[in-house]
């Protein structure tokens, strides 16, 4: 038995019977649900190890009800030992006369509560359940049993996926107790029109039953005519018009299974021996319990593989969602199949030897001689046309190899579709990686209404509502949801485990526990395998299954925060017991068991472990006593990148060095963090975060190096030899902030210190950056002095790269003084040195000077040209700095030839390349703003202050990308053809319409008078049909076809 019935004919509670169950040898007795005239109890049993359901007759002692719970005793107890029935295990008689039944415990509970909580069955497994159920019906009315009360509530599910029929309790058997006539007892929604009228139940009407159960499970939108003229037939209103008996009702099921493209099920009937060799089920129903969620195009990959290849191996780290994803993949397989599909599970053999017996089993295959179980597995397969799903083979790679490709050889009808952390490694084996779960971007905020297009949020919005119906993603908690399946890295097992907890949190108090995930994500389904109940087991199960070498380096790695490359795993991890040579082999067979993902960007490959991987080799490496080691050698590391970037700045390379860095940016962070909180470290942490300087800059990274700029120079120590450097690159970082206060007070300390240490280069830097804190204050006289020491300082020192940013700086500093033609003189000597060394940072932010010098001097098409040089060598850094003031310019240029519109829509994409940088054009001094403001103003005259907000608001989140785009005036992606809009259907390119307008698809449904399903399927369509994979673009691809 199982959980409560919502449709349970008569409810009575009674309190009193625990204790008088424990004195049975029941024990932790709790009610689970009531039933016809009593209440069933989940207990122990310790005599026998092994859960139970009790059912207490509750409702009172007096004759008719005492005869009823004897019936349901008697009956079931006949049908005992049916596959399809449920079994009585012993029946008994409290200390005070309570009757009660033991029977076996259904932990999956009834096929009503599956469909309350998943939807409607597929239609072959619907097929499935009514072929057996049909069998139990036929058995129990051969015994002279007619249940009397067939619906969903009653069928229970065993922990194998297998229906079975239960609640006998108002059951009548042939020359016993009849029901007065015109009391009905059955549950009247499935209960046959002669009942209803007060007539006897009889075999007619139990058909009539399993008809309305079976059309109350199957998915509507599935059903074939021959489908529907069956349960037609059940559920006829006449008797005499029905199936004879389950037995016909069941092979009418059958021949729709076969006609349908069906593996054929086989009805239990009592007295018929089955045939010896019996055509194979379909596969278990385990993946059927749970609602499937997403996995779009992993599907469309996977069944793709499987038509080119007869082995697919689908490879991912442990909860990722392989198993689901097979079971699935069978599933819609298995027409394909005519012989069966059938899976086989293989978590549970150890011994390497019991592999093919463990297969021989499942498969039932009937040859029961002395011949290895491979031969027999050979013979049963040659001629079938089959799918064989091994599922969980990553620690049986050994023989799960010899035994496929054996099988594969010998039977050409086979196909096997296998799931391991690492691929079998045979010839023609098609490896599917599954990733995670899509999560939603971090950094973006998002609307409650369009979040549960990314998997994760669906699968966490599905399960959560299996716990608490009413869960709903809200403005208050969409922040949350989105944080909380980023930090789970969107593995399926780890977000259905966090669900779990939402009986007693909500989505931020188990965010704000993640700390502690291995504690938190605990209790998942009893059920499953004991390493899928919990976070902790799973990942045991993956270590365990490491050599030591791989285990040494799984820690290591673990001082990696996002991602790495091959060099920076053999720098940081190569040591003591393992050496640099071997890193490579041995991340390889990381990647291989799924411990490691790979990311490629064309030639380029970066490894990367998932967060709880990570977090799980960082306990790992705390233990090992190496934690200081590894980390002062990943500190050491990027401080060695860092002083290469400085050091060969002024030359070609500086976009790839940039890129490089970008990549590493949480690696970086992570190490300054450990520097600064590590005593003895400090030193090296400032020299790191100086060493970043272009970095913080160019990169676009002002925030976080401020940050860690601030918080070193206020604990270095004034003997420190890194304070100096430290000091001048956070005054740098502050000024472009418009910081200009602390900017001067650590420029003091800086050149007092040169001074005192007689520094040249220092002194040099300092006498730069105050020179640019002159400027950005307005003072261009004292900015040009200083400029000018600060270049005479490069070039004793040798810094080429300094001198080029001294340069540009300097000849703003002229323009703004109206020192035009030295302006320009500054800048054609700089861009001769920067096309020299090959350098174009300075090279692009020279032009960019040159160019508001030339639109000073009124030549408005140098000036572009300048600005479209400056932008075109961005396209490659995008120093979001250099982008903006470039946008600005070519919009105070269109603003002077009058082309207005032009101007503002530039004005607009420099605001939000602005704002995503976190300052504006005001801190480049009150030149520059006052240029812009001016600028700003003639626009505003012109086409007023509403058309210039509506174009700003236009612009409003423009990435960095698309306002480089706009500036140069790029062409836009080319609108689809009419060929390809004519590929979606009428009906289709109404709703495409409906969702370019923020329809739901419960709205497009109410809108067009079609069911929410029916919509589901063509929102499905028209994403494969366009190669989409959100609504954002079906609602861009409308607009840009004129589609209505």
């Amino acid at each position: 038995m199982a959980g409560s019935d919502p449709t349970s004919t008569q409810r009575h509670a009674d309190t009193g019977v625990a204790a008088e169950l424990e004195e049975e040898g029941f024990e932790d007795a709790r009610e689970i649900g009531r039933g016809g005239f009593g209440i069933v109890y989940r207990c122990r049993q310790p005599a026998l190890d092994r859960t139970v359901a009790v059912k207490v007759l509750t409702s009172g002692l007096d004759g008719e009800n005492l005869d009823r719970f004897l019936r349901e005793q008697r009956a079931m107890g006949r049908l005992s030992g049916h596959p399809n029935i449920v079994n009585i295990l012993q029946v008994g008689v409290t200390t005070t006369g309570r009757p009660y039944l033991v029977m076996q415990f259904h932990p999956q509970d009834s096929l009503d509560v599956r469909i309350r909580a998943s939807g409607a069955l597929p239609l072959g497994d619907a097929l499935r359940v009514g072929i057996k159920l049909a069998g139990a019906l036929e058995s129990a009315h051969r015994a002279g049993i007619v249940h009397r009360d067939v619906k969903p509530a009653n069928i229970l599910l065993t922990e194998y996926g297998e229906p079975q029929l239960g609640d006998f309790g108002i059951s009548r058997m042939s020359g016993t107790f009849e029901t007065s006539t015109g009391t009905i007892t059955a549950s009247p929604a499935f209960a046959a029109p002669e009942v209803l009228r007060g007539e006897l139940p009889t075999i007619a009407s139990d058909v009539y039953g399993l008809g309305a159960t079976l059309f109350s499970a199957v998915r509507r939108d599935e059903l074939p005519d021959d489908v529907c003229a069956v349960l037609e037939r059940a559920m006829a209103r006449d008797p005499a018009d029905r199936y004879a008996s389950a037995a016909d009702l069941g092979a009418e099921l059958r021949k729709v299974q076969r006609r349908n493209g069906f593996a054929v099920d086989e009805m239990a009937i009592a007295g018929e021996a089955a045939p010896v060799e019996s055509t194979p089920s379909r596969p278990k129903q385990h993946a059927v319990i749970t609602s499937f969620v997403g996995r779009r195009r992993e599907l469309a990959d996977a069944k793709s593989a499987m038509g080119e290849s007869r082995l697919v191996t689908l490879t991912g780290p442990g909860g990722v969602g392989k198993t689901r994803l097979a079971y699935e993949l069978a599933d819609r397989s298995r027409r394909a199949f005519r012989d069966g599909t059938w899976i086989v599970e293989l978590a549970s053999v150890e011994d390497e030897s019991s592999l093919a017996s463990a297969v021989v089993s499942t498969l039932a295959v009937p040859d029961q001689s002395n011949r290895a179980p491979s031969r027999k597995l050979a013979d049963f397969l040659r001629e079938r046309q089959s799918l064989i799903v091994l599922d969980n083979c990553e620690h049986l790679l050994a023989p799960a190899s010899a035994l496929v490709d054996e099988l594969l050889a010998e039977a050409p009808g086979l196909r096997i579709l296998a799931t391991s952390r690492e691929p079998l490694g045979i010839a023609g084996e098609h490896t599917c990686v599954v990733p995670p779960l899509t999560t939603p971007p971090p950094d973006v905020v998002h609307s409650p209404d369009g979040i549960d297009r990314f998997e994760a949020v669906r699968l966490l919005i599905d399960r959560a509502r299996d716990i608490s119906p009413e869960f709903t993603v809200t403005k208050e908690n969409s922040a949350a949801v989105v944080q909380l399946c980023n930090r789970l890295d969107g593995i399926p097992l780890a977000i259905e485990l966090a669900s779990t907890r939402l009986r007693a949190l909500s989505v931020t108090q188990i965010v704000a526990r993640l700390d502690r995930r291995f504690q938190l994500l605990t209790g998942g389904n009893r059920v499953a395998l004991p390493r899928q109940q919990t976070l902790r087991a799973l990942i045991d199960w993956s270590y365990e299954l490491c050599t030591d070498a791989e285990k040494l380096l799984w820690a290591r790695l673990s001082v990696f925060t996002g991602s790495l490359d091959l060099d920076a795993a053999e720098q940081v991890c190569g040591f003591a017991d393992l050496d640099r040579d071997e890193v490579m082999d041995v991340l390889d067979r990381l990647v291989a068991k799924s411990i490691l993902v790979i990311d490629r960007d064309g030639e380029s490959v970066r490894y990367r472990q998932l967060m709880t991987v990570r977090e799980y080799g960082a306990e790992l490496l705390a233990q090992s006593g190496d934690h200081a080691v590894v980390r002062k050698r990943h500190r050491d590391h990027y401080l060695r990148a860092a002083t290469r970037m400085v050091q060969r700045w002024c030359g070609p390379g500086q976009a790839t060095a940039l890129a490089a860095m970008k990549r590493d940016h949480p690696n970086l962070l992570s190490a300054l963090e450990w520097s600064v909180t590590t005593p003895g470290e400090l030193g090296s942490g400032a020299e790191l975060a100086a060493g970043l300087q272009y970095h913080w800059i160019a990169g676009g990274f002002l925030s976080d190096g401020r940050r860690v700029l601030e918080q070193i120079v206020t604990v270095l120590p004034e003997s420190s030899p890194h304070r100096g450097e430290a000091l001048w690159v956070a005054a740098w970082v502050a000024l472009i902030q418009g910081d200009r206060d602390p900017a001067a007070d650590w420029l003091a300390q800086s050149s007092a210190l040169a001074l005192a240490r007689h520094d040249e280069r220092l002194a040099a830097h300092s006498a730069q950056w105050t020179g640019i804190h002159y400027l950005f204050s307005g003072d261009t006289a004292a900015a040009i002095d200083s400029f000018e020491r600060a270049t005479a300082g490069f070039i004793s020192v040798g810094d080429k790269a300094s001198q080029l940013t001294t340069a540009f700086q300097l000849a703003m500093a002229q323009t703004y003084h109206r020192r035009h033609d030295d302006a320009l003189r500054t800048c054609g000597t700089a861009l001769e040195l920067c096309r020299t060394h090959g350098e174009l940072w300075a090279y692009a932010y020279t032009l960019w000077i040159s160019g508001v010098t030339r639109w000073h001097l009124g030549d408005l098409d140098l000036a572009e040209r300048d600005a479209r040089a400056a932008l075109t060598v961005q396209r490659s850094f995008k120093d979001s700095i250099c982008v903006a003031l470039t946008i600005e310019l070519l919009s105070w240029i269109e603003s002077t030839r009058k082309n207005f519109e032009r101007a503002a829509d530039l004005y607009g994409a420099a605001q939000a390349v602005w704002t995503a940088l976190g300052t504006t054009v005001e801190a480049f001094g009150p030149g520059s703003h006052r240029d812009s403001l001016a600028s700003a103003a003639i626009v505003v005259k012109a086409l007023g202050q509403k058309r210039i907000d509506d174009l700003i608001a236009k612009r409003a989140g423009l990435t960095k990308d698309a306002a480089l785009d706009l500036a140069l005036q790029s062409p836009t992606a080319p609108v689809r053809s009419t060929a390809e809009k004519s590929l979606l259907t009428k009906r289709e390119r109404e709703i495409a319409a409906l969702i370019s307008q923020g329809l739901s698809n419960k709205a497009v449904a109410e809108s067009l008078v079609i069911s929410p399903r029916t919509v589901d399927g063509h929102v499905e369509r028209i994403l494969a049909k366009l190669d989409f994979t959100s609504r954002t673009q079906i609602a861009s691809w409308v607009a840009s076809n004129a589609v209505s």
